[in-house]
Order: structure tokens, then sequence, then C-alpha cells
């Protein structure tokens, strides 16, 4: 069984780019992707299947949100509920405790603490992107264990239960082997469950490594006919 994880960042009522994705096109992609009989999972169901704990359904699909952005939570979380789909939002722990303090005028492009709360309470799960957008493709174990227990540790403070998903910011992490394995080995230590990279391309659940779990970036210039080429594909 193969199941696409979808990659979204920035929504906005017009303006699209490669960041950035019209509410309207979300919309339909997800009524594309319920007709095509996609079904939307969690992060725990997946990590709960990997471990033998739970099944998937037939033709699973993971959406996903990553930088946590104010436009997720005014355009996505909305259109998410409508249409019953699950998603899970990859936050950077200090541009949320940025957004703390409403007097730094960079805070109101990303969501605060209640409203990350607020996504919880609809079902949705929050993820790490670390403390401070680390690139872990340059960084030493020891700096990843830092930022990794920094931004933990926030969160607790905040009062802000996240599950133990990772998105590498970026998508970047190490490719040599023996630095993987102790970079797998901090995430261990810090009980991340999940891990996303980056790459165009499917998932292979029989064969996929919890911390090397692929994503599909959807870009805002995305055609329709585009993105049904990618359900085919991904199919």
């Amino acid at each position: 069984m193969k199941l696409p994880v979808l990659q979204y960042q920035k929504l906005h009522l017009e303006t699209n780019d490669s960041d950035t994705v019209t509410v309207n096109d979300f919309q339909d992609q997800l009524s594309m992707l319920k007709e095509n009989g996609f079904n939307p999972i969690t992060c725990n169901e997946l990590y709960n299947y990997i471990m033998k704990e739970g099944n998937l359904p037939s033709k699973p699909v993971l959406i996903t949100f990553d930088e946590g952005y104010i436009s997720q939570y005014e355009h996505a979380a909305p259109v998410l509920k409508k249409t019953g789909f699950h998603a899970v939002f990859f936050v950077t722990a200090s541009t949320s405790l940025k957004s703390c303090y409403p007097q730094n005028d960079v805070s109101y492009s990303y969501m605060n603490i209640e409203q990350l709360k607020q996504l919880q309470q609809q079902g949705f799960e929050i993820g790490l992107q670390g403390y401070d957008c680390l690139n872990f493709s340059q960084s030493t174990p020891e700096i990843i264990r830092y930022d990794l227990q920094h931004a933990i540790a926030l969160f607790e403070k905040l009062n802000l239960p996240i599950i133990k998903a990772l998105a590498y910011p970026g998508g970047l992490r190490w490719q040599w082997f023996w630095k993987v394995r102790k970079m797998y080995k901090v995430l261990q230590e810090q009980k991340i469950v999940l891990a996303f990279t980056k790459g165009s391309r499917t998932n292979e659940l029989s064969t996929m490594h919890q911390f090397h779990i692929y994503r599909i970036p959807i870009n805002g210039k995305l055609k329709e006919k585009d993105f049904i080429h990618l359900l085919k594909k991904y199919n």
C-alpha cells in the first residue's frame, strides 16, 4: 500500500505562487481526493500502523502544513473541517513564542498559541519543525538534540500538547549513513515518532522508514489536470 503525503504552506483568497495555494484550489483539491477514493489519516494513525498497533484505510493520504502561517488557521482549517479532512500543522517553536507578543509585527503572519490550541480542539494535530528552523543537514547531533529539547520544553511550558512528529526544516537532513544513524538516535532519545523529509514521491508503506517519510509539495501554480495526474501517479 502506498501513502502520498501532501505538503502545503500558505493559503490566500486569490494569490498563488510557489508557496501559496488559493482557497478555491485547495478546496477543489480536497474534493478531488475524496472523489478519487482517498481517505485522510492522522500522524497518530500512521505511527500506530508502523508499530503494528492499528490499521489504515484503503488509499490513505496525509495532509500537512509547514511554518504555522496564520492563513492556515484562517483559510485551511475551515475548508478541512467542512470536507472532513484531517491535517497536521508543523510549527517552529521560536515563531510560536514570538506570537505571544502582539507588538511584534512579524507575529501577525503566524498562528499564536491560542489559535494552535483551537486547532487541536478541532481535532487537528500540531507537530514540530524544531525550535529555530535549524538546518539539520549542517548540524551536529548535539545541536539537533538541543534544538528539539528546547522546542519540546517550550510547548510544554505553553501548555500546548504536540504530537512528536517532526518535519525537517526545509526538508533537509543528513544523507551520509553514519551521520543519519546518529541523527536517528537523537530523534529516538527525544521520543520523536515520525519525521518527514523532502522528495516529490510517494511512500511504500511496507518499506518506509519512520524517520524518512517523503512529502509531495503542492505548488500554487499547479493546474487541476496536473493535480489529477498526481492522484493517478500515486494511486
